[in-house]
């Protein structure tokens, strides 16, 4: 399996904006990397012309956090997850034209250990070891010296001849910027940020339009970006277009490719398929819901299979 990554980053607030343009202004992420010296992969008005468009292939993706929050920023993983169910219900709840939402799902897989971005294909006739879709607070000190006035970043690994995701892991730069979790006092809004953060996680490059989530660059005191623009719409909807026939569960095995792990670079495969962040199993066979139904659902199943 040959496999590529790609990183995308958000930054401080600059003094420069984008205006915004006629007709939409969002990209698409694409296989080809912008900072390939090849004609087309350089954005031209925002977007690279080169390259197949990213996606998720599969009818449900997942995601897992950190354990450990941010202690130094008093964030704690439950809370980290709870406003990326949001952060997700921002996107997958948009109407979109015509009539219907975004035909994709997302399951909370809840903790785990593992602090890395990785990914482990099949090699060499090995099957692949399992993974995790990752959400980490970096609170220890940044690891990339050339992006200090990056806020977050998403790597993304896909395949490089379809464009289809394998895996996707969303950074915060908790050592260097505070993250406030509510609706004043507000110091980089958390949800704000993963809002834009997942934004990337389905498929989304940075947009011109000046009061986009997609922007590249995030005003401190804005809580806007929690709430999409008509742009971010359009672009989630070109990527997941409504279906009819889509099913509205997730299967209980859904997870990861080549299954779910909570701890880095381990053969070993953990339950996939219960919402509670102290994981567990579920017994309810019926399938796990779609975040696009309502945060209340997946409350309500949370429950249930809580220990």
């Amino acid at each position: 399996m040959r496999v590529r990554q790609l990183v995308l980053v958000l930054g401080l607030a600059l003094a420069a904006s984008f205006d915004a343009r006629i007709g939409w202004a969002y990209c698409r992420t694409t296989t080809c990397d912008p900072l390939d010296e090849v004609d087309g992969c350089q954005p031209v008005m925002g977007c690279a012309t080169r390259g197949e468009s990213l996606f998720w292939p599969d009818a449900c993706v997942t995601y897992a956090v950190q354990l450990n929050g941010s202690p130094l920023r008093d964030v704690t993983a439950l809370e980290l997850d709870q406003t990326m169910q949001k952060a997700f219900a921002a996107w997958l709840g948009t109407e979109c034209g015509g009539g219907g939402q975004p035909s994709l799902g997302v399951i909370p897989l809840g903790n785990a250990s593992c602090d890395r971005v990785e990914f482990n294909p099949p090699d060499l006739g090995r099957a692949g070891a399992p993974n995790a879709n990752l959400v980490i607070f970096r609170d220890q000190g940044w690891p990339y010296p050339d992006e200090r006035f990056v806020i977050a970043r998403t790597s993304i690994t896909f395949d490089p001849n379809t464009g289809a995701i394998f895996d996707a892991d969303i950074e915060l730069n908790s050592s260097q910027n505070e993250f406030s979790t509510g609706d004043s006092d507000i110091a980089n809004d958390l949800q704000a940020v993963l809002t834009h953060e997942v934004g990337h996680f389905l498929g989304l490059d940075h947009s011109t339009f000046e009061h986009a989530t997609m922007r590249a660059n995030y005003d401190l005191s804005n809580l806007g970006t929690r709430t999409l623009s008509s742009d971010d719409e359009a672009g989630v909807c070109s990527i997941y277009a409504p279906d009819a026939d889509a099913p509205k569960t997730c299967p209980n095995n859904t997870g990861p490719h080549h299954g779910f792990s909570r701890e880095c670079g381990t053969d070993a495969r953990a339950d996939a398929s219960c919402l509670s962040l102290t994981g567990g199993s579920s017994e309810d066979k019926e399938g796990l819901p779609w975040l696009m139904f309502g945060l209340l659902a997946l409350a309500a199943r949370r429950a249930k299979c809580s220990r």
